[in-house]
This record gives structure tokens, sequence and C-alpha cells, in this order.
């Protein structure tokens, strides 16, 4: 009876063992590489184009700032010190990600998707009810799963080539402006966005970093139509902070070109290369500089 209670603990424990060990390794050369860049990028889609040696670009489709504060608090030592830049623009301040959380048929998945990437470099989930206390229906404390898909996004996949697309017409930018602010569905106003925006700033100054709000390009017709005071308050939490807004539309004066845009503010392929360009002639040379 006790060699099989034995063989039965050996069986059971040696994979979680493994499992844990690989994990932590992973994560381990994972703060290794971060910390040998001297920049990192905390973006969403539409910065997740920007490449340089020097920077690390951690950029997460719709990826709201909760998900950004988890991974600044996991690698705090490792961003000690770094120049981060902040996705922030008008539609980041908007009331779709506070409704989304509490009503995921405006984006079926996406609560679900942005909660489960909180727990991308941890060993065991979490439910997150600080973010949403409503249930999640694919809430697991162990997915042994993570593991290989960490593993695959490190190391393995490639980086996303953009597109040569152009935006078509402006009914597309209207669209888009309209799913950012004028849905019906959008009961509620937005706490989380700012509240973890202010979190991420703070703690990020705390470990001494010098921080960035990145405002990227977007089209004049989309840019028009937002509402004066969220373009003010961007402005303003810039200023409260004491932190720089770097405003690469006013730099780079490319709003009215619809030849860089595939809709209201992703640049296609000759965008890219535009702010590309900008990043390695003028931001990086600051950085250098220092």
């Amino acid at each position: 009876m006790k060699k099989f209670i034995s063989k039965t603990a050996i069986f059971i424990l040696v994979p979680i063992v493994a499992y844990s060990g690989v994990f932590a390794i992973v994560k381990f050369d994972f703060q290794n590489r971060l910390e040998k860049h001297e920049i990192i990028i905390l973006g969403d889609s539409q910065t997740e184009f920007i490449q340089n040696d020097k920077i690390y670009n951690h950029s997460i489709h719709g990826s709201p700032y909760f998900v950004h504060y988890q991974f600044a608090k996991e690698f705090r030592s490792s961003l000690k010190g770094k120049k981060v830049y902040i996705a922030c623009n008008y539609q980041n301040l908007s009331a779709m990600y506070q409704n989304r959380l509490v009503n995921d048929s405006l984006f079926p998945g996406w609560k679900n998707a942005m909660l489960n990437r909180m727990d991308d470099f941890t060993l065991l989930n979490s439910k997150h009810e600080e973010i949403s206390a409503e249930p999640r229906t694919d809430f697991s404390f162990f997915t042994g799963k993570k593991l290989p898909k960490l593993i695959y996004n490190l190391y393995i996949k490639e980086d996303r080539r953009n597109s040569s697309r152009k935006v078509k017409d402006s009914a597309v930018i209207i669209a888009d402006f309209r799913r950012h602010w004028e849905q019906p569905e959008y009961t509620l106003n937005d706490t989380i966005q700012r509240a973890y925006l202010q979190k991420l700033i703070t703690l990020l100054k705390d470990e001494d970093c010098e921080v960035i709000l990145l405002k990227m390009p977007l089209l004049k017709l989309y840019s028009d139509a937002v509402p004066e005071r969220i373009k003010q308050e961007l402005y303003a939490i810039a200023h409260k902070n004491g932190v720089r807004l770097l405003d690469v539309d006013a730099a780079l004066s490319i709003s009215n070109n619809f030849g860089y845009f595939k809709d209201y503010g992703h640049l296609n392929r000759s965008g890219d290369s535009i702010i590309n360009t900008y990043f390695a002639e003028k931001e990086l040379e600051v950085s250098t500089s220092f």
C-alpha cells in the first residue's frame, strides 16, 4: 500500500514540479530580456508595429490599462529607471472598456480574454474580482496550455507584418467613431480606464521610470469629432502627473492623409514606416543623449 501511495505521489508530483520549473525558467529568461531593453512600450493595436532593437514593444490588441498595470506590477524591478511609453489616445478614454466589462454582448469574449492576459506570467490564475465581479464561465485556477502558449509567444511567434491596405472612405471612420463614442448600450461612464492609467503612471514613477504618454496619429475626420472635454482631459492627465505627452500626430502632421491609414487610427505599412523613422531619429536619439 505504501509503495502504491509513493508511486502515485511521484506520478502526480513530478509533472507538477517539472511544469512549474520550466515556467519559472521561461519567466526568468523573459525578465532578463526585458532588462536589456532601454525603452518599453505599453501599447495597443495602434503601436504594435513600432520596432527597434532598443525597444521592447508590449502592445496588446484592445488592451485596457488594467492589463498593463498587472504587467508592470509583475515586472516592476525589470522596468526600474527605464523610458516607458504608454499608449494614450482619445479612444482610450471612451466608456467602451467599462461597459464591455459588464456587458459581454458588446464584444463577446473580450472581457475573459483581457482578464486571462493578466495571468500570462503567473502559474495560477486569479478571478480578478477587483476588475470585474461578474461571474466568469471560462475560469479555472490552473490552465495546462499556459506554458506552451507563453513559450510560443516569446520564442516562436514571428512578428506580424502590417498590410498596405488603405482606408476606403469616410463611412469607415464614422462607424469607428460611433463604436467608441455613440453606442446607446454604453450605459456606464468610465472609471476603470482612468483609475488604472493613474495607478500605472504612479507605479512606474515610483520605479524612477521616465513616463511618456504616447498619442498616435488619428485621422482628422475622427479626431475633430471627439468631445472637447476628452481632448482637454488627455492633456490634463499628463500635466497632473508631470509626464510628457508625445503627440506623434502633431509632430508628423499626417492626419489629413488617408493613404497612411487603414481606418480611423491604425496605420498601414507606409504609415508605420514614417513612425519607425520618427522614433529612430527623434526619440531614440534623445534617449541615447542622456
